[in-house]
């Protein structure tokens, strides 16, 4: 130890030590580096040493089976020996989780977008803090890891010198791991009563064989029916390349009118590919075919949290994904997505892209714009229609404040709906030549707008919040492709002459009618299929007036491995002749590795309500909510 070195207590009394030679440090006790100075510290058990540089701060908790080094500034390098042992040793910093075993690396922080890690040659896992990716090596090499990849970076290799301390390539290294106890810092072995859970985080029995095949099997209710699921699974994985394919049979107790074994379907057919990726070997490009998890594009008001994989496998869907993101994740992006291959058979299927582009560090500005459209809101129906809807976006992102602990961004979304057909609805508006009493008004859009202002604030410990506030056009729904989106493009209801929506639009031709009645007429009883740009006028009227509220969202992800996801929105007519107000919400938690119990490898629960009206009394319309458990039996 040389200079200045502070010990933090975590107690009542939270204190400010100077730190002594040989002065043990008790779990939770943070430890300050200041400049020009640095420590060395081994533990009791003489299996791991560190070295922190000058401006460093670490925090240490430790039990029986456990040790965790959070970097919670600056730099450090790290000697851990022993990996038979049943304790485990972990490092923690802004962006990685590193997995230590018989391992020697140098970690910095210092870097606003990505950690420093300088591999020694010996074995590291490391997985990133947000998305779940993981990566391995044995090589020497400098590797940077932040928010979006984790990629070894080349050319560094002959300027190593400059970037790692000296004492990286002096016989420092092979003196310290002696662990001589004499001049060093030790910290406390003690039990404390603190629950660790990052052992049940880092999944480090993860499964490296290149290929194999799995029995599934187990029992499902659909729609009442029992059925029984039989599959065979078989994966293939390669370095940039790997595979999933799935057969499987739903056996029934009974006879049903789902098509879920129709082995002339397409979509049947392309369901047999459950993922397929690709990703090139600078990692700039990616391809997938197969499931599609929650895609968001810019803030989320148009697309948000869009999946294809809901309601399997009554609808089953292969989807598309391609992505573009360079090393230098601060020029630009490009994502690209088809939401089923097997509607463009029946001339539908959706598909999207959205590029970003970010101006300069100098100047935090990222402008993006996306594109949205499906095909045939009725292709997946034996039907003898279109309805054609298309959206474009406009948003930016202007990073006001960036330090080491959180980030404050601006953010801003304009959003265009475009409808297959002229509408037309009714609503009540003033009517100035009568002393502003109320008249009534038939009002036609073929289209739609909306935009929101707002702020977003994200922690270094893995805690997001949103706020925005929204002014919207007359027909518009926020979020439109959202997580419920295939279930509702489509309505089927029945004809009803009092309703205003047919009144105004009959004979329009722009909803399919099935003439049950065989009267040549489209009238009452008879069943109509609405797109859904119409179905709010078809129900309540809602949505006639143009409307303004805000909206809130929180989002904690620690390492991808844990998480809880909560927004909604709040929104009232903007026009005196209404009171109506409308809301949405969306509650999801999940949690991997056994973190609730040992045996609980996966599970998650969701709930979801699009719009509805505040004061409806019907709490069921509207939701889907869902819950999946992944229990391991050995």
């Amino acid at each position: 130890m040389k200079g200045n070195v502070v010990v933090e207590t975590n107690d009542e009394k939270n204190l400010s030590l100077k730190a002594i030679k040989g002065r043990k440090i008790n779990n939770g006790y943070i430890i300050v580096v200041k400049d020009a100075s640095y420590c060395d510290i081994y533990s009791n058990d003489q299996r791991t040493f560190l070295r922190l540089d000058s401006n460093t701060k670490i925090k240490i908790i430790e039990n029986q089976n456990t040790r965790e080094i959070y970097l919670l500034d600056g730099s450090f390098y790290i000697s851990n020996r022993n990996p038979e042992i049943s304790k485990e040793t972990f490092i923690f910093s802004n962006y990685s989780q590193i997995y230590l075993t018989n391992s020697n690396v140098w970690v910095s922080s210092k870097n606003l977008f990505f950690d420093q890690i300088y591999s020694f040659g010996s074995r590291l896992d490391i997985s990133d803090k947000y998305k779940g990716i993981r990566y391995s090596t044995d090589d020497i090499a400098m590797i940077h890891a932040s928010e979006s990849k984790i990629e070894q970076i080349p050319q560094y290799e002959n300027e190593i010198d400059i970037i790692v301390p000296d004492y990286i390539f002096s016989d420092f290294i092979i003196n310290r791991e002696k662990f001589i106890l004499a001049d060093s810092i030790l910290y406390d072995l003690n039990e404390f009563q603190l629950i660790p859970d990052f052992t049940k985080d880092f999944n480090t029995e993860e499964d490296t064989s290149k290929f194999g095949i799995n029995i599934i099997t187990g029992t499902s209710i659909i729609y009442d029916n029992f059925y029984f699921p039989f599959g065979v699974e078989g994966y293939f994985n390669d370095d940039n390349f790997n595979a999933k394919i799935k057969l499987d049979y739903f056996l029934s107790n009974r006879p049903s009118d789902l098509k879920i074994n129709d082995l002339n379907d397409i979509s049947t057919i392309l369901s047999v590919f459950e993922n397929i990726n690709y990703q090139n070997k600078s990692k700039i490009m990616s391809f997938s075919i197969g499931d599609i998890e929650n895609i968001t594009f810019g803030h989320g008001q148009l697309l948000n949290k869009y999946s294809n994989t809901y309601n399997y496998p009554i609808m089953k869907r292969t989807g598309l994904l391609f992505n573009l993101l360079p090393k230098n994740k601060y020029s630009y992006k490009f994502d690209f997505f088809i939401s089923d291959l097997s509607q463009i058979f029946n001339s539908g299927g959706m598909f999207g892209y959205h590029i970003s582009y970010h101006i300069s560090k100098h100047f935090p500005l990222t402008l993006g714009y996306g594109s949205i459209t499906d095909f045939n809101q009725y292709s997946e129906l034996d039907l003898d229609a279109k309805s054609t809807i298309k959206a474009r976006q406009l948003d930016f992102e202007y990073e006001l404040l960036k330090n080491k602990n959180y980030k404050i961004n601006l953010i801003a979304e304009l959003d265009g709906i475009f409808f297959n057909n002229e509408i037309q609805y009714f609503r009540y508006d003033n009517n100035d030549e009568s002393n502003n009493s109320s008249g009534s008004s038939g009002k036609s859009r073929k289209g739609t707008w909306g935009s929101m202002l707002g702020t977003r604030f994200e922690s270094l410990d893995g805690h997001k919040f949103k706020i925005g506030i929204h002014a919207n056009a007359a027909l518009y729904l926020p979020s439109f492709f959202s997580s419920t989106y295939d279930f509702e493009k489509t309505l089927i209801g029945n004809y009803d002459s009092s309703n205003r929506f047919f009144l105004l639009n009959d004979n329009s031709g722009i909803f399919p009618c099935q003439d049950v009645d065989d009267d040549g007429d489209c009238n009452n009883n008879d069943v109509v299929y609405l797109s859904k740009e119409m179905q709010t006028l078809f129900l309540k009227d809602d949505f006639v007036y143009p409307t303004v509220g805000a909206s809130l969202s929180y989002d904690y992800n620690y390492y991808n491995k844990r998480g809880l996801k909560m927004s909604g929105m709040y929104l009232v007519d903007n026009d005196r002749q209404s009171s109506e107000s409308y809301y949405s919400f969306d509650i999801e938690m999940y949690s991997k590795y056994g973190y609730i119990f040992k045996r609980l490898d996966d599970f998650s629960i969701y709930l979801h309500r699009n719009f509805a009206i505040s004061n409806s009394n019907y709490f069921k319309e509207n939701i889907i909510y869902g819950l999946k458990a992944n229990i391991k039996i050995n």
